[in-house]
Parts: C-alpha cells; sequence; structure tokens
C-alpha cells in the first residue's frame, strides 16, 4: 500500500487504497496459533477488538514473534 499511496495524486482518497474488512482478533486469542495464521494469510497486523467491536489495540506480526521467542528463551529447552 505504502507504493500506491505515494504514486496516488493528491485527490486519492484513504478509501481508494484501503483493504475492505480488515482481519480482527479477541484479545484473549492463543499467541502462537495466531502467529500461524498470520503467516499463512500473509497478514502484517490484525486489529484487536473487544466481543462488542471495540478497538483494543493493534497486533503487529513481528511483535507476536518476538514475543514468542523471549517466551520461549525464558522457559528455556523442554525437557521430557
Amino acid at each position: 500500500m505504502q507504493g500506491e499511496a505515494v504514486a496516488a495524486s493528491p485527490e486519492t482518497t484513504v478509501e481508494a487504497v484501503m483493504r475492505v474488512g480488515p482481519v480482527t482478533v479477541r484479545p484473549d486469542e492463543d499467541l502462537a496459533e495466531l502467529v500461524e495464521r498470520l503467516r499463512a494469510a500473509h497478514v502484517a497486523s490484525v486489529l484487536v477488538t473487544t466481543s462488542e467491536g471495540r478497538l483494543a489495540g493493534l497486533l503487529r506480526w513481528n511483535d507476536a514473534e518476538q514475543r514468542l521467542a523471549a517466551d520461549c528463551a525464558e522457559s528455556g529447552p523442554s525437557q521430557g
């Protein structure tokens, strides 16, 4: 989208370049499963909304990956 926005004329509206129907998730979704879904769908970020549809935040795929890696490093190698 960034390239489209740069090449657009000054009269271009947001609607002309936006994606319809953004991906949304709930705050209590499992992070590891969500990261796999984002990767498979080639989605870089998702809106986090409440069950009432109110915006709670934005989750970026890179941030989620970093958190999973940090959690994995903190827990250490699994023993079993």
